[in-house]
C-alpha cells in the first residue's frame, strides 16, 4: 500500500476488463471467459453430477476449435471425494492423489503447475472448502 498521487500507484491500462460466466440449469458453473480472454470449461458426469473435467483454453479461437491447452480430470472415491486430479498439458502430466481416513484428514500425493492460464477453480471436497491448485 502506497500514499496517493505517488510512483507507486498503479493505473489499469484501457479496454474491457469484464469476465463471463455461464452455468447449467443445475446452477453449475460450465463456462468461466476471463478478462484476459482464456476460457476454462467445466464438463460434468452424467450420472453422478459431479464435475470430471476442467478444459483451459488460452483463446476463443482455441475454444471453438475445442483444442485446450491444459485439461484436468477428476476421480472420486467410493464416498465421492475427490481421489485423483490429473493434471495434463500437452505430454506434461501430473497427478495428485488424496487419501482419506476414517478422521477425515487426508493425505495428498503430487502437486499440479499452477501453468500460465492462472485459473484457479474453487472447489469443494465433502464439507471440506480449499483452492490450492
Amino acid at each position: 500500500m502506497g500514499k496517493l498521487g505517488t510512483g507507486d500507484d498503479t493505473t489499469l491500462p484501457e479496454g474491457n476488463f469484464s469476465e463471463q460466466f455461464q452455468y447449467d440449469l443445475l446452477g453449475r458453473e460450465t463456462l468461466h471467459i476471463s478478462f484476459e480472454g482464456m476460457h476454462a470449461q467445466s464438463v460434468y458426469d452424467e450420472q453422478t453430477g459431479r464435475l470430471a473435467e476442467r478444459r483451459f483454453y488460452a483463446s476463443a479461437i482455441d475454444y471453438t476449435n475445442h483444442t485446450p491447452a491444459e485439461t484436468w480430470t477428476y476421480t472420486y472415491d467410493a464416498f465421492g471425494r475427490e481421489a485423483e486430479v490429473v493434471q495434463t498439458r500437452d505430454s506434461d502430466v501430473r497427478t495428485v492423489t488424496t487419501a482419506y481416513n476414517a478422521h477425515r484428514t487426508t493425505a495428498r500425493t503430487g502437486k499440479l503447475d499452477p501453468g500460465v492460464l492462472r485459473i484457479v477453480p474453487q472447489r469443494r471436497s465433502g464439507n471440506d472448502a480449499y483452492s490450492e491448485f
